[in-house]
C-alpha cells in the first residue's frame, strides 16, 4: 500500500508549573491549598479524558502517556490538526475552568506548550523521541511558551523547524492554508517565494525599524518590507493559480503572515524582559559586594561597562531574531505543504483500496 511513511509525535507540557504551584500568580496566598486541589482535579480530569478518548473519531491519536500537564502521543498526519484543536479547546474547558480562574491574578492564564515532531518511519524511534523532547523545549525556550513548535525530520536528514502561537484561531487558519494547496495553490509557490525573499535579502536586513508598544511587545514601524512580502505572496499565488477565489486565498496567506509577526513580537518582548531582569539582578549583586567590601569600585565600573556592552549586543541579536518572522513564516508554509502532500498520498492509498 502506498501509505505515507510520515507520522507526528505530539508532546506537550504545562508552562511554569513551579511558579503556579508556588502560588506566584494567585490573588490570595491563603488560598494556595484550595488552588492546588482545584488544579490537581482539573489536570486529572483532562488526562483521564485524553486516555479514554484515545483512538476514537473524536480524538484519533495513540496516547503513550497522559499525566495531567504532560502528554505524549502518536498521530496520523491526516488527523493532526483535528487533534491539536481538540487539545487546545479541551484544555481551556477542562483545565482553565472558571473555578480555577477565580484564584488567579488578572492577566494570568495557565498555558501549555506543544512540540510536534513529524518524522519518517525509517528514522529510529529513539532518535525521533529525543528530537521530540527538544521540540517541546524549543516551544518553551526558543518561542517563549504558550507556543506550538513544529519540526519536520526528513529521511534525507534535513530538518525544518518553526513556531506559532498556541491558539485555536491560529490552528484553524493554518489548517485552511494547508487545505488551500488542494484548492489550486501552485505546488511551487512556497519554494519560489522563499527563493525570491532570499534574493532580496529580506531574511538578513539590518535596518528594520521597530517600536516598543506597552503590554503588547514590539511592532515594526517601517511597513515597507512587510508590504513587499505581501506583494510577493500575491504575485506568486496568482502565477499558475487554478480555480476561483484567488483573492480569498491571498488574504488567508497574508493573515497567517500577520499572525506570525504578532507572535514573534510578543516573543521578543518576553526575551527583552529576561535580559533586563538579568542585568538588574547582576547590578544589584555588585552593589552589595561593594557595601560588604568584597570588591573595589574600580572593578565595579569595569564590570558594569562590560555588562552594558553585552546587554546592547544581546538586544541587537534579539532584534535580528525578531525580524526573522518572515523566515519563520516561510518555514511554516514549507511544513504545511509537506503535511498536505503526505495526507494526499494517504488519500490516494485509501482510494486504491
Amino acid at each position: 500500500k502506498d501509505v505515507s511513511p510520515y507520522y507526528a509525535l505530539i508532546m506537550f507540557d504545562g508552562d511554569k508549573m513551579g511558579d503556579w504551584l508556588s502560588g506566584k500568580f494567585l490573588k490570595n496566598d491563603e488560598e494556595l491549598e484550595s488552588f492546588h486541589r482545584t488544579l490537581s482535579k482539573n489536570l486529572a480530569s483532562f488526562a483521564e479524558e485524553l486516555k479514554s478518548k484515545s483512538e476514537t473519531s473524536e480524538f484519533p491519536v495513540s496516547v503513550v502517556y497522559a499525566g495531567g500537564d504532560d502528554f505524549l502521543g502518536l498521530c496520523n498526519l491526516n488527523n493532526l490538526f483535528q487533534v491539536l484543536k481538540y487539545l487546545r479547546k479541551r484544555w481551556d474547558e477542562v483545565v482553565n475552568t472558571d473555578e480555577l480562574k477565580n484564584f488567579v491574578k488578572d492577566g494570568k492564564e495557565f498555558t501549555f506548550s506543544v512540540g510536534i515532531t513529524i518524522a519518517h518511519t525509517k528514522i529510529p524511534f529513539h532518535y525521533v523521541l529525543k528530537e521530540a523532547r527538544w521540540t517541546e523545549k524549543d516551544a518553551k525556550n526558543l518561542f517563549e511558551r504558550n507556543a506550538i513548535c513544529f519540526k519536520f525530520l526528513k529521511r534525507s536528514g534535513e530538518i525544518r523547524e518553526t513556531g506559532v502561537k498556541n491558539s485555536l484561531e491560529v490552528l484553524e487558519l493554518m489548517e485552511r492554508v494547508m487545505n488551500s494547496f488542494q484548492e489550486g495553490v501552485p505546488s511551487r509557490f512556497v519554494s519560489k517565494l522563499d527563493r525570491e525573499l532570499r534574493e532580496t535579502r529580506t531574511y538578513s536586513l539590518v535596518n528594520f525599524d521597530r517600536k516598543l508598544v506597552p503590554e503588547k511587545g514590539y511592532e515594526f514601524v517601517d511597513e515597507e518590507w512587510h508590504k513587499m512580502v505581501e506583494t510577493e505572496i500575491a504575485r506568486n499565488l496568482k502565477r499558475g493559480y487554478e480555480g476561483d477565489g484567488i483573492e480569498e486565498k491571498i488574504g488567508m496567506f497574508k493573515e497567517l503572515l500577520k499572525k506570525e509577526r504578532e507572535f514573534v513580537g510578543e516573543m521578543g518582548m518576553k526575551k527583552l524582559a529576561k535580559i533586563l531582569k538579568g542585568k538588574n539582578i547582576y547590578l544589584f549583586d555588585l552593589q552589595h559586594k561593594v557595601e560588604r567590601g568584597e570588591i573595589e569600585k574600580e572593578e565595579v565600573e569595569k564590570r558594569v561597562k562590560e555588562s552594558l556592552k553585552k546587554g546592547l549586543r544581546e538586544r541587537e541579536e534579539l532584534f535580528q531574531e525578531m525580524k526573522n518572522y518572515i523566515y519563520w513564516y516561510t518555514i511554516l508554509l514549507y511544513i504545511l505543504q509537506a503535511i498536505y502532500k503526505e495526507i494526499k498520498q494517504n488519500q490516494r492509498s485509501e482510494t486504491d483500496e
